[in-house]
């Protein structure tokens, strides 16, 4: 398994809650050893960043899930 964590943002803000759990599930991934990566966009629309992250995860092979 592999994961492909994504944080599509609009202007750079994300909310502490969502900070507490990446850092929670972060640390759950690597005492199990399971593989990850991530990767954030900043986009003037939400959306337009939700689709680019989502097309970066189809271009990775080695990626079985996004988060």
């Amino acid at each position: 398994m592999n994961v492909f964590i994504a944080t599509p943002t609009m202007g750079g803000i994300v909310q502490l809650g969502y900070v507490n759990t990446l850092v929670r599930v972060i640390e759950y991934l690597n005492t199990e050893t399971i593989a990850y990566g991530h990767n954030s966009y900043n986009g003037a629309e939400i959306v337009n960043a939700r689709n680019y992250l989502a097309n970066q995860f189809l271009q990775e092979r080695e990626c079985s899930h996004i988060l």
